[in-house]
């Protein structure tokens, strides 16, 4: 909470919504509401440039007082393994997807950041795996999964082999049903070790 509301005041004018009023003690912020607010995951142009243009402008955001990725994600090897090898650490918003990427009056305008720093390739992570009111439908995910990770890594100039690891750190899990649309996503990526997964080194 605490790094969260100090990320959301500190995206730069136009990069965010406006903000009005903070309480520090509770982390209430009173904010702009964005009109239309029309979702990402509504869009029907090209949502990777879209996604790539925000990133990138998060890259020069100070670190100070945000939250480390170790502390953030969930312990497992392939993260142990991403956070042993991670390039110069970036302020990351944490969760930037299809969900939390709304058209303004302006613009593209971003909303809940999470306030970590760490790997650039993880911002990637989130948007990979969304929407996922329709992601785990697709007929060939795996190829998809692909297709995204790629051209992600081609716009953000990144390791699309951290791309996909970080990916998959995200939907690992052991609890979920078969037909959880992340445990589709968790499948894809899966399939997809061969192609990745020796680029890591």
């Amino acid at each position: 909470m605490d790094s969260g509301w100090r990320a959301l005041v500190r995206l730069p004018v136009g990069l965010g919504p406006q903000i009005y009023e903070i309480d520090e003690a509770t982390g209430s912020v009173l904010m702009e509401r964005l009109r239309p607010g029309t979702l990402l995951a509504g869009f029907d142009g090209d949502t990777e440039a879209v996604f790539a243009s925000l990133a990138l402008a998060l890259r020069g955001i100070s670190t100070a007082g945000m939250l480390p990725l170790s502390q953030f994600v969930t312990p497992s090897p392939l993260a142990d393994r991403l956070l042993a090898t991670s390039p110069e650490p970036v302020f990351l918003h944490g969760d930037l997807h299809h969900y939390n990427i709304l058209r303004g009056q302006d613009g593209w305008r971003i909303i809940d950041p999470k306030g970590v720093f760490g790997d650039p390739a993880y911002e990637a992570a989130a948007f990979i795996r969304n929407p996922i009111e329709t992601i785990g439908s697709e007929p060939d995910l795996s190829g998809s999964l692909r297709r995204r990770i790629d051209r992600l890594a081609e716009l953000l100039q990144l390791h699309r082999s951290r791309i996909w690891g970080w990916s998959l750190v995200g939907v690992s899990s052991t609890d979920r049903d078969v037909d959880d649309p992340w445990a589709r996503v968790e499948v894809a990526l899966r399939d997809l070790e061969e192609d990745y997964s020796a680029e890591l080194g």
